[in-house]
């Protein structure tokens, strides 16, 4: 169904993840979408049918975007014509720090007890 999900318009979209959610409904033991309370209580509330459709909307989202996603970086990484390990490195201000030297006399020696 990812790929119908994929190419449908908005209203099949839900149409799917409406029978997404009633296919969980109707399992036995029947499945139920839950949602912790915002309360701090700890406690849980079941979400409408309406909610529980959403969610599936949501999770079928994700699912290709992230298959998606992962094409893109292995079509990226095939057409790169040097070797990983040949490509500059970019560095951002994480990276740049890592790499740097420390200036030993600014190291405080390690005291124990």
């Amino acid at each position: 169904q990812k790929d119908i999900y994929k190419m449908g318009t908005k209203k099949q979209k839900m149409e799917i993840s409406k029978a997404i959610a009633e296919t969980i409904y109707s399992k036995v033991p029947p499945g139920r979408f839950l949602k912790k309370c915002s309360d701090g209580s700890g406690l849980w509330k079941e979400l409408s049918k309406r909610e529980a459709a959403d969610k599936a909307a949501q999770a079928m989202a994700y699912i290709i975007n992230a298959e998606s996603l992962k094409l893109k970086r292995r079509e990226r990484r095939r057409s790169l014509s040097l070797p990983l390990t040949q490509q500059p490195r970019q560095q951002d201000d994480v990276g740049a720090s890592s790499t740097q030297t420390a200036d030993q006399s600014q190291l405080k020696p390690y005291a124990t007890k």
